[in-house]
């Protein structure tokens, strides 16, 4: 029987590739994307209520809400992850992550959806390659993406960056979609 017919073996095998020290002390959210990402569902932590999703509220969010920066590295990025992550890609929406998405140099295994989030701390992607990154609707610190590489699609439809937005030397196979999106550098360059 393949592992994507045992989700359960998949979760537990996802949260021994976790160090002891964030193993130890997941958030609910965490908890529940480790559940989701074998089955291909998303992880939808909003409450229902559109004024208290806003991305930009995110300081008033349930810390429950909340993943942590180095989990979802480990998620995308752990070749250990290659059978046990669905084919469709890991999915959330309404999180905060705690942290710098530090991804620079990465190969980014699996399709990525970070929807209508907030990454204060930003998003780091140089020399990164990646597949499918979308940020719709989400609020994010700064988008480093230098010589970034992605293999399919890169979208920040309606999402709201406060640093600006990097892509010098990325190559970018599919979309690039800013529809509806936000760029903001006080003093340097927006996008």
């Amino acid at each position: 029987m393949a592992l994507a017919e045992m989700p359960e073996e998949a979760v537990k095998r996802l949260m021994e590739l976790l160090p002891a020290s964030l193993r130890g002390n997941l958030t609910p959210a965490e908890q529940e994307l480790l559940k989701k990402a074998p089955r291909g569902e998303e992880l939808d932590c909003t409450t229902g209520n559109p004024e208290r999703d806003k991305p930009t509220s995110w300081t008033s969010w349930d810390p429950k809400r909340t993943i942590r920066a180095e989990v979802l590295r480990i998620l995308t990025t752990h070749p250990g992850t290659m059978e046990l992550v669905h084919y469709r890609g890991i999915g959330i929406r309404g999180v905060r992550i705690d942290g710098t998405l530090d991804l620079e140099g990465a190969t980014i295994l699996h399709r990525l959806y970070i929807r209508e989030s907030a990454i204060p701390q930003g998003i780091t992607l140089t020399d990164a390659k990646t597949r499918t990154l979308v940020l719709d609707g989400s609020l994010i610190g700064a988008f480093r993406g230098e010589n970034l590489h992605v293999d399919g699609d890169l979208s920040f439809a309606r999402a709201v960056v406060h640093g600006g937005v990097n892509l010098r030397g990325a190559a970018i196979e599919g979309e690039l979609s800013c529809r509806g999106g936000r760029f903001e550098n006080p003093g340097g360059e927006a996008l």
